[in-house]
């Protein structure tokens, strides 16, 4: 379960600004094309930077990039109780 933290993570702090537009951008539902298209780059290039944001919070998807983001703490898979 995932618990608020009361502010933006500290982790964000590793992205590049271009990173950190991506991720805005990527926090209000565009798509990797609407991304390029808003940015003026190749869909490639911002797979490339969504890949880097991910490494660098330490995530594996873009939902937890941007709860991440957001000061939400993010649990990884082994965190999770047996059901």
């Amino acid at each position: 379960m995932a618990l608020p933290q009361g502010g933006p993570s500290t982790r964000t702090e590793e992205l590049t600004p271009r990173e950190r537009v991506v991720l805005s951008l990527m926090a209000q539902g565009l798509t990797n094309l609407e991304i390029g298209e808003t940015l003026h780059l190749a869909t490639g290039t911002v797979k490339a930077h969504t890949s880097s944001i991910l490494m660098k919070l330490g995530v594996r998807n873009r939902t937890e990039a941007v709860l991440v983001s957001m000061g939400v703490a993010v649990q990884g898979r082994h965190d999770y109780p047996e059901l």
